[in-house]
């Protein structure tokens, strides 16, 4: 009978441990912005509610992931409402952190993520364009291109629009002269963008 019981209540431990196990898998997540990401402008912040939390809380704040320091936070937000904005232009450029939390009880989830509404610069963007087309006789002729292009994190992005329905990826090497050969004569547009990681662009044209 004592190990029929001590089964019995095996069996019944293991069953709560499955529970707990699947209730702190289904608690509330962020979806987005991923963790480290770098963000500008107006960012969207999502989750996950799969057990219907009725009143979330978004908050978020300067620095590292703990505790201590002074929280912004939105909401409450009902179970049917995942998603909100956070308008980023009034932050620093530095790292934050994310939290997701119930009311009165420890986060659910929190995630870091980086400001950086800073532009590329374009430092230098240099055309020498004759407009000749390629021929037997010159089939060297074109265009050249100079550019120099840096970002305070990283560009992630690098194009360069030659006017005439073409493009070169040029984030391999943003400080560099690329070449053009048009097939026909004529004075063509050429624009250069760059774009880093926050999504943050600029453009210049010639």
């Amino acid at each position: 009978m004592i190990k029929k019981n001590l089964v019995i209540l095996s069996l019944l431990v293991m069953s709560l441990m499955v529970v707990g196990v699947s209730a702190a898998g289904a608690s509330p997540k962020f979806t987005n912005p991923l963790s480290d990401a770098y963000v500008s402008g107006d960012m969207l912040v999502e989750w996950t509610n799969p057990l219907n939390i009725p009143l979330l809380y978004v908050m978020y704040k300067e620095g590292a992931c703990t505790p201590d320091g002074t929280w912004a936070q939105l909401g409450p937000f009902s179970a049917s409402v995942t998603e909100t904005t956070i308008d980023t232009l009034g932050l620093d450029d530095v790292e934050h952190c994310l939290r997701l939390i119930g009311s009165g009880i420890p986060p659910y989830n929190f995630l870091q993520f980086n400001v950086d509404n800073e532009d590329p610069e374009i430092n230098v963007f240099t055309v020498t364009q004759d407009g000749k087309e390629s021929d037997s006789i010159s089939p060297s002729t074109r265009t050249e291109v100079l550019i120099d292009a840096d970002d305070n994190v990283a560009i992630t992005e690098c194009e360069i629009d030659w006017g005439d329905e073409k493009t070169k990826d040029c984030s391999g090497n943003t400080q560099k002269t690329y070449n053009q050969q048009y097939k026909d004569e004529g004075k063509y547009k050429i624009i250069l963008t760059v774009k880093d990681k926050a999504g943050n662009t600029e453009t210049a044209a010639e």
